[in-house]
């Protein structure tokens, strides 16, 4: 049976949050800081068929910040760091550079690494 969890209206604050949570800001004319944070909270209610009850509840973060410098009308740099984070206990938080995506939907939780440099 499923109650009403009082996490479910955190997840909905944070749903509008993450859509507002998106800033790019020139800190002069030729360099750009900008990011975006994408914030949420999952719970399972698991009832299972000896009587016994479960419940998991995980914050998850994904931040994204960057800095874009203007060398010249035609050289542009940008370096982004992408990290995406649980508390579920079992990740392992840590920074790699990945030589290709190392889940089919991005980082996995735990994951930190520099996700775009262009130059």
């Amino acid at each position: 049976m499923r109650y009403f969890h009082p996490a479910a209206a955190l997840l909905t604050g944070a749903m509008l949050l993450s859509s507002i949570a998106n800033a790019e800001v020139k800190i002069s004319d030729n360099v750009t800081l900008s990011g975006d944070v994408r914030i949420g909270f999952f719970s399972l209610d698991r009832d299972d068929r000896d009587g016994s009850q479960d419940t998991t509840d995980e914050w998850r973060l994904r931040i994204r910040p960057g800095i874009k410098a203007t060398l010249s009308d035609a050289v542009v740099a940008k370096l982004r760091f992408a990290g995406r984070y649980s508390t579920d206990e079992r990740n392992k938080n840590h920074a790699e550079l990945f030589g290709s995506i190392p889940a089919g939907d991005g980082l996995r939780r735990g994951d930190s690494t520099v996700d775009e440099a262009l130059y």
